[in-house]
């Protein structure tokens, strides 16, 4: 399961992540002297401080104290995560991050393109506080089950779901492949229970939805695993029932991998750069270019605050080849790529690295892509087509005398 809308108190995180760093940090950063030892040489180490900035032998001396004198049980493989979680938070940029084994391997499904659980994408019912259903997968338990767009779950096996624990319940319906879920769902006034064993699924990114007047909506909530070639096969599905012009919405599309949005826009763009990659000196260090067929049709893409990274990519590459107008609201500005390096033991680091600017247009990064048509509109509205201003903007864009070409 995908969740939308996530609502957390970032001061609240950020003292929390402070504190536990403070109070383990330095006593247990000492359970890796040795290692480095052997690896750096004493010449290195030795004397107060190394050449990395890190004072072992300080560290050594809180640990001799704590391990003398300390009343209580020290966990250490807890205490490794904090000190890890805090070496990345020092670094001072959000997007750098430690991430445990097990939370590598959710990354790697979703790179790959699966998913543990019952197969929906979520956000927050404004009106109950409840668990919507805002796409159902295909071959997934939440299909098998019943489940549809709309349903609001009010009740996860014994939990009743509301506004204050909305983010465990997301929580509780993910769970483990092989175990059993009932969910109460809310539909048109009334409930009804429903229970499907979570499994993997192949998670799909991508939806068409044919809008009459020749117009497809293709709506793309990530640009991981098999989204380039479900964007492909969305596209050519469209052709296929005569679609002559199109809308893209990339609304809280938090971003994804770099091969597959330049698979994508490859597939959209003539011939020329597509996003060039910047180090951290400002030198282009790569560039990926598109081939010369292209899509020839008007477009309208979707945008709004939650539309980051690869979908701020998507945008400004349209744009650049004047390809589409954009109607929402500004995006979020994350114009920076991250590397995932995946340590011995299978934890790893998210590192930020490099810059990727579009192809000819500045680096949008903690400013965003502004909309050509502004049209404020609340979240909850994307899932009722007829609270969708931002949407009813855009086909009224490409059905009327303008275009998005």
């Amino acid at each position: 399961m995908v969740m939308k809308n996530r609502k957390l108190s970032l001061t609240a995180v950020l003292l929390i992540v402070f504190f536990a760093c403070l109070v383990t940090f330095m006593t247990t950063f000492v359970l890796l002297r040795s290692s480095y030892e052997a690896k750096l040489g004493d010449d290195i180490v030795s004397g107060e401080q190394s050449e990395s900035g890190i004072d072992f032998d300080k560290l050594l001396e809180v640990d001799t104290y704590v391990r003398a004198n300390f009343i209580g049980a020290v966990d250490y493989e807890l205490a490794m995560q904090y000190m890890l979680d805090g070496y990345m938070y020092a670094l001072g940029d959000k997007y750098s991050v430690y991430h445990t084994a097990e939370e590598m391997q959710e990354l790697m499904n979703e790179s790959n393109g699966d998913l543990v659980g019952i197969g929906v994408r979520v956000f927050q019912d404004d009106a109950t506080g409840g668990i919507r259903i805002l796409n159902v997968m295909h071959d997934s338990p939440a299909m098998e089950a019943g489940l549809q767009v709309g349903d609001v779950i009010v009740k996860v096996d014994d939990l009743e779901v509301t506004a204050d624990n909305y983010n465990t319940a997301v929580n509780n319906v993910v769970g483990e492949a092989g175990t059993e879920l009932t969910v109460t769902i809310l539909r048109d006034g009334e409930t009804a229970e429903l229970t499907m064993t979570r499994r993997l699924v192949r998670s799909e990114a991508v939806f068409l939805e044919m809008q009459g007047n020749n117009t497809a909506l293709i709506r793309i909530y990530e640009f991981t695993g098999n989204a380039a070639e479900d964007f492909i096969a969305a596209m050519e599905e469209a052709k296929s029932a005569g679609a002559e012009r199109y809308v893209f919405d990339v609304r809280n599309n938090p971003g994804g991998d770099l091969g597959v949005i330049v698979s994508i826009l490859d597939y959209l763009l003539p011939e020329g750069p597509i996003v060039r990659i910047v180090d951290a000196s400002g030198e282009v260090v790569h560039t990926y270019t598109s081939d010369e067929s292209d899509v020839v049709a008007p477009m309208v893409v979707l945008i709004n605050e939650n539309t980051a990274s690869a979908a701020e990519l998507f945008t400004s590459a349209l744009l650049d080849y004047d390809k589409c107008v954009t109607v929402g609201q500004t995006t979020y500005g994350k114009g920076v790529m991250q590397n995932i390096i995946t340590l011995p033991d299978g934890s790893g680091i998210r590192l930020t690295t490099h810059y990727y600017n579009p192809p000819y247009s500045e680096n949008y990064n903690g400013i965003g892509i502004p909309a050509d048509y502004e049209v404020q509109m609340d979240a909850s509205a994307i899932a009722d087509p007829a609270l969708d201003t931002q949407l009813q903007k855009a086909l009224s864009l490409l059905t009327g005398e303008e275009s998005g070409n």
